[in-house]
């Protein structure tokens, strides 16, 4: 019991029926902040309340409170709990009072000394500062663990570097402050759940500052697992036959028809810690939201929350959300391209062009030569693609012959059966648009660049293909009707035709009548638009030739598949559609594999999950559902608002009492209505990669500026990333703790080094369960295909220039070999331990935490046990004690559940940014580059620090004091890499900028803690520049610093005033890799 007090798991209102808490008297909450003693009598209170004072009270049965005469009749009608229950004890006091009652006699003596105690307490919190220092002062130096706290640092084995002993200290901390909680819990009555998580986390923080302690790091962070796991398992077993009063109840799904719990886990501080967070994280603005009908609407397409819920304290997983379903779609994409690039390097380097360079000029020279020749595979790979008068078979035909060109096929033959293949897919799934087009390649998109380079000859091939069209609209439509209200007549009724007949063919099947309604919207946008057209026949094709000439050019460009109106788009209309020729438009066209496929790959996969959650790809019904659900909701507010109470039916006003959880006005939900609306919009636009068109069509050159300086800042700034970026390899006991991570990590890295086919293996395993671990996947630093970035930030003027420089300086400062080897460990790491604690929860031995945490990760508690008998059944080989997943042997769902898991088991521990997990707006260019770099701390505030505050128990302590050391050890391997000396820097400095390295505090240093660390001394971290920088360059980012350096090193030039050393550092600072430890010119 008592663990689950302690624990946070089991509250009062578990215990207690009926909490009377104002029956209690003299709580120390009550009583108002008042001095009302002197200094003499403040010390005498703490050292009455020291652990030696009460535990000599223990030891003399309480005597010094005995002035009670009791019956033989009491003592024979006593019942230990059910006095504890009906006298409404709360549950911190347990422990103290099982310790030391066992007749009605002690019990007085023991309610009369926890009386005493609170208002000892009470007078040492009015004595404010004073008081808090006696009470510090006695726990420390008059407890065995405080005495133990201090002798710890200066025991005879105390060896190590400074990141080590530090981490070794905080870990020993921790421990001695669960000890400390332990021994007081069982002598002070008023000794709560609070005060023994900040022992805890106190001790933690001042063994981390005081020196070295003895053992590793991962022993030293067993030992408090094991510790503290101990020690409340033995604390539980305390109550004997009596532990019904404290079995805490199993939570329940929501009620029916009322959607699922979104409320956090916590205490309440943690839960407003919650609220105010979530305005990074749209994914966890369901905290904040009145009406359930939001909540539930909304989850979906923001995302999973990153915080704990109360559902997933139940054991419930909640829905998957779009970026969940959509992923698998991407990196089955992804896998695709990569074989494609393949096969095309091969073709130009074992056919039209071989790599043989010896020497560095001639490797440069080969590189330039090589890039060149891929571009002409491109084309050619593009040309046997578009060439729809070539079959799949042809083509694989083709592919056989024996010549080199073969692999020139092989791609092309790849690309068919891909897009053959999500056709077919998306036609049985039923989603809007898709056609099943005979010896269809893959979508035609323009390039900006070739676009905006060949522009008057586009404008002219535009023009010719438009005046056809316009041709065959005249032929249908104005040979035939006098006048523009007679082809609005005509077009009326084939439309009205199509609803008829469509109508009568769904019957009464309410997913066809929608999207048939969704179709005759549609139909209708294209009528008003031919109209247009049609109303100025002389004029239309070149009006609307350049029209779409600037779209191309200056707008996102399109995937081009048909003219409807005005517009280019992908999916035919009800009207006539004039197919544009992707051949006869190549010299124009996208033709790199690796760009069209991940732009396919991010719209089929929004399309096909927002079919799936949504029931539409655009989730037109849903939306409409909500939006009548929520006027219903208003309208009966508004109603008992006006007083008019009585003529409410009363069915809808009993709907607006459950779904409403707490008091809202109808202004307040009309709000609420119109701010998830469009946030709906703008977070489905973030899915397709369509955020901001209309900032891309209208403001090119400020795109192509953001974008620009954005890639300055990261190549000259980022150089010795790698140093600060090791804290990461131990982020994965954060939610699974040392115990069951460390063995399965050190499992890994053994394989990795005795087995050589271990690598290979592994990289092909995460492949199948839709972990991308393909070089080139690491090579786009960005991603943002994969990460909810913007499709049009690929057409920014020079960005191909761009990425390429970021993909080599990330090659050249190691960060992309260290993010594919760490993540390929902890990878493997995550796959065995998930599999372990599934199996857990299966046969009922898994802890609270490991069902909510398994929950979190989308998996059920009633789940568990049918995907354990799959993996049972095949789905699973261990590999000398490693887990080896094969979805190829699971049923379809479970395959499914079990990626999804996986991959947000990974998400949440490497900080990777899903579409929904920062703010909505850092998705535009110009907020982008002003909150560059702002991204991690963000993330880490939401998948670190706020998952850490929920739980507040050993294993997280543990994980604060590992995280601490590998911060700690990062932050000086960094400093040391860049030049400057470490010498001078106290363990103060040490530990902040260890802490503030690792990620647990989150965003919290840049807001301002390192401005109060640099207040009070410390220099650690970035607190040492808090008082150096100016203010704008906390707000507006490292663009700031850039264009501070520009300045200071334009005047070392011919008309400057500045020659200093400065001048010329500044000038050095901008160069790409200038921080790289092996360029690093700082001292």
């Amino acid at each position: 019991m008592a663990k689950e007090i302690i624990s946070g798991d089991l509250e009062y209102s578990d215990i207690i029926t009926e909490p009377t808490f104002d029956a209690r008297i003299n709580r120390p909450q009550n009583i108002t902040p008042k001095r009302t003693t002197s200094l003499s009598e403040d010390i005498k209170n703490a050292a009455l309340n020291s652990f030696p004072s009460l535990l000599a009270d223990r030891l003399t049965g309480n005597m010094a409170y005995d002035s009670f005469n009791v019956t033989p009749e009491q003592e024979n009608e006593f019942d230990k709990w059910k006095w504890f229950n009906d006298t409404n004890h709360l549950p911190d006091e347990a422990t103290s009072y099982d310790s030391e009652v066992l007749t009605y006699h002690d019990a007085l003596k023991w309610e009369a000394k926890r009386q005493t105690v609170a208002q000892r307490n009470s007078d040492l919190q009015q004595a404010g500062f004073s008081g808090a220092a006696l009470k510090f002062y006695t726990d420390m130096f008059m407890s065995p663990t405080g005495v133990a706290s201090m002798a710890v640092p200066f025991g005879p084995i105390a060896k190590g570097g400074l990141a080590l002993r530090t981490s070794k200290m905080a870990g020993a901390g921790a421990a001695l402050g669960v000890g400390y909680a332990a021994e007081r819990s069982l002598v002070d009555p008023m000794y709560t759940t609070e005060e023994a998580k900040t022992s805890i986390m106190a001790s933690t923080a001042v063994m981390a500052l005081l020196g070295p302690a003895v053992g590793s790091l991962a022993e030293r962070g067993k030992n408090i697992d094991d510790f503290s796991d101990k020690f409340l398992e033995q604390s539980s077993e305390l109550y004997g036959p009596q532990s019904q009063y404290y079995n805490a109840n199993k939570r329940s799904l929501s009620a029916a028809g009322a959607g699922f719990n979104f409320e956090p886990v916590g205490p309440e501080y943690v839960k407003a810690a919650v609220r105010v967070a979530a305005i990074m994280t749209p994914a966890n603005r369901v905290s904040n939201f009145v009406a359930q009908e939001s909540k539930n609407f909304f989850q979906k397409i923001a995302g999973r929350p990153t915080y704990y819920t109360q559902e997933e304290a139940a054991g419930m997983a909640l829905p998957e959300s779009v970026s969940e379903l959509r992923m698998p779609v991407e990196m089955e994409y992804q896998r695709n391209i990569d074989g494609i690039r393949s096969d095309l390097k091969n073709y130009i380097t074992q056919g039209m062009y071989k790599q043989r360079t010896p020497g560095v000029a001639e490797k440069l020279k080969d590189l330039k030569k090589y890039n060149q020749n891929m571009e002409v595979a491109y084309e050619d790979w593009y040309r046997i693609v578009q060439d729809e008068s070539l079959t799949k078979e042809d083509i694989l035909a083709l592919s056989e012959t024996g010549s080199v060109d073969d692999y020139l096929y092989k791609a092309a033959y790849k690309t068919r059966v891909l897009s053959e293949k999500e056709i077919e897919e998306d036609l049985a799934l039923g989603i809007e648009g898709a056609v099943k087009r005979k010896n269809y390649g893959t979508q035609f998109t323009f390039h900006k660049n070739k676009a905006s380079a060949g522009a008057d000859d586009l404008y002219t091939q535009l023009k010719e293909d438009l005046q056809a069209y316009v041709d065959e609209l005249k032929t249908k439509y104005v040979n035939e009707y006098k006048d523009a209200g007679a082809m609005r007549q005509a077009m009326q009724k084939e439309l009205d035709d199509f609803k008829a007949k469509a109508e009568a063919e769904a019957g009464n099947d309410s997913a066809k009548l929608n999207k048939i309604a969704d179709d005759i919207e549609d139909a209708k946008e294209e009528m008003e638009e031919l109209l247009s057209i049609l109303n100025n026949l002389e004029d239309a094709p070149s009006l609307l030739a350049s029209k779409l000439l600037s779209e191309i050019i200056h707008g996102k460009s399109p995937s081009v598949s048909y003219i409807r109106g005005t517009k280019v788009v992908e999916k035919p209309g009800f009207y006539l559609n004039r197919n544009l020729n992707p051949l006869k438009y190549q010299k124009w066209a996208e033709t790199r594999p690796e760009v069209l496929l991940q732009i396919r790959g991010r719209r089929v996969g929004t399309a096909r999950a927002m079919k799936r959650l949504y029931g539409h790809a655009a989730g037109r019904t849903a939306r409409k559902e909500y939006m009548d659900k929520m006027d219903d909701l208003i309208a009966a507010q508004r109603e008992a608002e006006s007083g008019l109470g009585k003529e409410i039916d009363n069915s809808l006003k009993g709907k607006v009492k459950r779904k409403i959880k707490k008091e809202a006005t109808a202004d307040e939900l009309v709000k609420e209505k119109n701010s998830v609306l469009k946030q709906f919009d703008d977070l489905l636009a973030q899915h397709y990669g369509d955020y901001n068109s209309d900032f891309y069509k209208n403001h090119p050159y400020l795109a192509f500026g953001a974008e620009a300086m954005k890639t300055w800042n990261e190549v000259s700034m980022l150089g010795n990333v790698v140093a600060g970026s090791i804290s990461e390899a131990a982020a994965v006991v954060i939610h699974h703790g040392i115990k069951a991570t460390i063995p399965e990590y050190k499992k890994v890295l053994q394989q990795l080094v005795n087995d050589p086919t271990f690598y290979k293996a592994t990289v092909k395993e995460l492949q199948a369960m839709d972990h991308a671990m393909e070089w080139s996947y690491f090579e786009m630093i960005q991603d943002i295909i994969g990460q909810g970035g913007n499709i049009g930030d690929q057409y920014v003027s020079g960005y191909t220039v761009m990425q390429n420089l970021k993909k080599y300086n990330y090659l050249l400062n190691g960060l992309t070999i260290w993010d594919h080897f760490n993540r390929l460990v902890v990878a493997k790491t995550q796959m065995t331990v998930l599999s372990k604690k599934l199996r857990k929860i299966a046969n009922g031995k898994a802890t609270k935490y490991e069902i909510m945490d398994m929950a979190k990760l989308g998996i059920g508690e009633g789940q568990a046990k049918m995907i354990v008998q799959e993996l049972d059944a095949g789905g699973e080989e261990v590999v000398k004690g490693l887990s080896q997943l094969r979805p190829d042997k699971m049923s379809k769902a479970t395959a499914e559940k079990m990626k999804i898991a996986l991959t947000n088991d990974i998400y949440r521990t490497a900080l990777k940014q899903r579409t929904g997990e920062i703010p909505i707006s850092m998705a535009h260019p110009i907020v982008s580059l002003l909150a560059q770099f702002k991204t991690w701390p963000m993330l880490a505030t939401q998948k670190y620090m706020i998952p850490l505050m929920q739980r507040q128990d050993g294993q997280s302590m543990a994980a604060i004091a590992t995280l601490a050391g590998f911060g700690t050890l990062s932050y000086m391997l960094k400093e040391k890499l860049a030049g400057r000396d470490i010498s001078d820097h106290n363990m103060a400095d040490m530990l902040y900028g260890g802490i503030t390295q690792s990620g647990v505090l989150g965003i919290s240093p840049e807001l301002f803690m390192d401005w109060a660390a640099n207040k009070v001394g410390i220099e650690g971290g970035a607190a040492k520049y808090s008082g150096i920088n100016p203010l704008l360059h906390t707000l507006v980012g490292p663009t700031s610093a850039t264009i501070s350096r520009i300045d200071q090193a334009s005047k070392i030039f011919p008309g400057g005033a500045d020659t200093t050393d400065w001048a010329y550092h500044s000038l050095w600072k901008l160069l790409p890799l200038a921080n790289h430890p092996v360029f690093t010119v700082e001292k």
